[in-house]
């Protein structure tokens, strides 16, 4: 019986089979209908060929938004990235940039000296290194004078006016050692004024020449970037439209779902469509292929009658073997009562034969009694 089962549940897997072979020839036609319509569809028909238009419209649409959320997102991180390597590239030439300052503040500071009555307006531009230096030159006067006091003094004298002199010389070595520091302030301030405009000077346009290369070089970075800042923006409110927003991987799964729901619902009408178009379309109407998939229809369903009726016949055996056993069972119970009933034949036999016995015995004792009144 088992096996009978087994054979029973293969054939009715192969009638789910078939029926789905059915079904995705039903869908064959309706796809055929919905493309190539026939002139005279009837209303009915025709509404559903409208509702998978409508489906399938919508399904696009879902499909073009996710595309567009993949495009997005690929291309906002892409946009980072530039932004990253283009604020980069901002800081090494700001960098780069420190390197010039020295220079544009030593070219200012001679242009002051060769051209002082054009540069009366920037005095302050230059005070602190004008102080500076004449520091400098007051020490290294000092220094001078050390020195030449130093030849003319007793050699016992002489050990003050060195130490002295060793305390000038280390002054002044300070001094001219913050110059550096002094120029390339001075640099700075320069290229924040508009003195290179005011004065003219050779070196100092040389000097400001590599800076100012840079300051283009930057502008334009400046733009690319802003350029892109207004890109990322427009995509941003593009995401919030499309409902993505900061989560655009939960909407593209969102969407994804109603594909999926557009697709079944899709292909339900598409088998609706076309197992309706059976008895209302001419196959002359049909195209070749919804022609075939008619055909293949009949052959299924022919197919699924076989084995219903295979079916029909193992469910059949199944019954007469479960039936069989029954009366097996039938049979068993009635050898048993049968038993049962001549053991209670001989138990009556023994009965009926003891109740004689005992009769006699009480026939035998009444007349030993006599009669009752004489007692």
């Amino acid at each position: 019986m088992i096996d009978l089962e087994k054979k029973i549940a293969q054939r009715q897997e192969r009638i789910r089979d078939l029926r789905s072979q059915i079904a995705l020839a039903h869908r064959a036609i309706g796809e055929s209908i919905v493309e190539s319509p026939p002139e005279d569809l009837n209303a009915g028909l025709s509404q559903t060929r409208t509702q998978i238009l409508d489906v399938q419209a919508t399904a696009s649409g879902y499909s073009s938004l996710i595309e567009r959320i993949h495009e997005i997102t690929a291309r906002r991180a892409a946009i980072q990235e530039e932004k990253n390597a283009i604020q980069g590239e901002i800081r090494e030439t700001e960098k780069d940039n420190e390197n010039f300052f020295e220079s544009i503040g030593e070219a200012a500071y001679e242009a002051t000296s060769s051209a002082p009555s054009g540069t009366s307006d920037y005095q302050d531009l230059f005070e602190e290194l004008r102080t500076s230096r004449h520091d400098i030159e007051a020490v290294r006067t000092q220094v001078r004078e050390a020195e030449e006091e130093l030849e003319n003094k007793r050699f016992f004298d002489k050990v003050v006016v060195r130490g002295r002199l060793a305390l000038l010389r280390g002054k002044l070595a300070n001094k001219e050692g913050s110059l550096p520091r002094l120029f390339f302030r001075l640099g700075q301030r320069i290229v924040e004024s508009d003195f290179a405009q005011n004065v003219n000077s050779t070196d100092l346009d040389q000097a400001l020449e590599p800076y100012n290369q840079n300051q283009s070089r930057t502008a334009k970075l400046n733009t690319q970037l802003q350029n892109l800042q207004t890109e990322s923006s427009g995509l941003e409110t593009e995401l919030e439209e499309a409902g993505a927003g900061r989560k655009p991987g939960r909407r593209i799964s969102e969407l994804e779902q109603l594909t999926q729901d557009c697709e079944r619902q899709k292909q339900a009408l598409l088998e609706e469509l076309g197992a309706s178009s059976l008895q209302s379309v001419p196959d002359t109407k049909l195209s070749a292929a919804a022609v075939e998939a008619q055909g293949n229809i009949a052959n299924y369903e022919a197919q699924i009658e076989t084995e219903n009726a295979h079916i029909a016949r193992l469910q059949a055996a199944i019954e007469a073997m479960r039936l069989t056993e029954e009366i097996g069972h039938v049979e068993r119970d009635v050898s048993d009562k049968n038993e049962t009933m001549k053991e209670l034949k001989a138990s009556i036999a023994e009965l009926k034969k003891r109740k004689t016995e005992l009769e006699s015995m009480r026939d035998a004792a009444l007349e030993r009694r006599g009669p009752e009144d004489d007692l």
